[in-house]
């Protein structure tokens, strides 16, 4: 009976240290667990820090890319408007050149029909029927009359107009319309009807409506006036 009672009171012991000893492993494995929970988090939170600190310096980077970009734009911009002036103020030279050569061909060749046309007739000539050079000739006939060849205006370069480009110039010159003076001149109706001589597609892409404003700028020689006015401006149309 005694061993039976030493028996039954060693196997309550063992339970209570199993009891024990698997307290303090789960205790363990716990502590262990939450410390490298612990030290995942800390690494996750310096590496979130650096990541911050490194897209801060980005940032401003870039603020300063960007400061940097609209200096160059506004310098491009200026670059620009002047480039046109100066285009606008070579190519009008340029078309100006032309124009006086191909007068003074013109004024040429009607002095040599004229002294055909005079000597055919075998009238003397007076002393003072020396041909004026000028742009505009006058012509004597044999009754007296007098006849005024009139030469075309010097034309203007009308594609510093915006909307213009060289076929509606070739358009406008063919309808008589050479210098910035006749293109303010002309009313809408008119450069309307002149489109539409292309077909209604066409007068519908291009709106005259704008291009007497600009001629009048550019025939007061107003450039600067003439690019603030085609900078409100969309292929010739305002853009309100």
């Amino acid at each position: 009976m005694f061993q039976n009672s030493v028996l039954e009171s060693y196997d309550g012991s063992d339970a209570t240290w199993e009891i024990i000893i698997m307290l303090l492993i789960a205790f363990v494995l716990g502590y262990i667990l939450r410390q490298i929970l612990s030290s995942s988090k800390a690494r996750r939170l310096q590496e979130l820090e650096y990541d911050n600190r490194h897209l801060a310096g980005r940032v401003k980077e870039l603020e300063r890319s960007v400061s940097k970009e609209k200096r160059d734009v506004i310098r491009l911009t200026e670059d620009l408007n002047n480039c046109r002036q100066e285009s606008a103020s070579t190519e009008q030279m340029s078309a100006l050149e032309n124009s006086l050569a191909d007068l003074r061909q013109q004024n040429s060749q009607l002095q040599s029909e004229l002294s055909l046309c005079l000597a055919s007739k075998k009238e003397p000539e007076p002393a003072d029927s020396e041909l004026n050079t000028d742009i505009n000739p006058i012509m004597t006939t044999s009754d007296s009359t007098t006849v005024t060849v009139e030469a075309p205006p010097i034309p203007d370069n009308l594609k510093v107009v915006e909307g213009i480009g060289p076929k509606i110039e070739r358009m406008l010159n063919a309808e008589g319309i050479y210098t910035f003076s006749q293109l303010a001149s002309a009313d809408n109706e008119r450069l309307r009807n002149i489109m539409a001589l292309e077909g209604h597609k066409f007068l519908a892409v291009h709106n005259p409506a704008s291009w007497p404003k600009q001629a009048q700028l550019a025939a007061n020689e107003n450039w600067e006036g003439l690019e603030s006015y085609k900078g409100q401006l969309k292929s010739g149309r305002e853009v309100k």
